[in-house]
């Protein structure tokens, strides 16, 4: 088709190999790209007619996430430091990079999928925190 603007407006476009490989070298850029692929695409299915502008207040997903999407972390892993230290490091590596590699889990954009309190926590006042903003809690 022929694109014609109906005013004052920049064009942008990408070499799509390059921009890929630009994202695919940022982990937290890439889980976004995708999250709002997903948004763009759950929108759109929605519209009644087949368009790819989307009114504005449809070009969040905010309105769309449960309460959990509010959260910090997807797990958080609390564990005994003298009897399961390096099992509960081990288990939260192994979920942290299945959660984070899978991109059709809910929560792969999250920075820190899994909290464990032996290792990212730096101030004991912060525990409760922690938890509340985490959706799950493995003991």
């Amino acid at each position: 088709g022929t694109l014609i603007a109906s005013e004052e407006s920049v064009y942008l476009e990408l070499d799509e190999a390059a921009f890929a490989k630009l994202i695919l070298a940022y982990k937290i850029a890439y889980q976004q790209s995708q999250f709002y692929a997903k948004c763009f695409l759950l929108n759109l299915n929605r519209l009644p007619t087949l368009t790819d502008l989307l009114p504005s207040d449809m070009m969040s997903c905010s309105h769309q996430l449960s309460p959990a999407h509010d959260k910090r972390h997807f797990v958080f892993m609390s564990h005994c430091k003298q009897e399961a230290g390096t099992e509960a490091t081990l288990i939260t590596e192994a979920m942290t990079e299945m959660i984070s590699s899978d991109v059709d889990h809910a929560r792969c954009e999250l920075p820190v999928p899994v909290f464990i309190d032996s290792e990212l926590l730096s101030d004991l006042n912060e525990l409760k925190v922690a938890v509340q903003e985490s959706e799950n809690l493995v003991l």
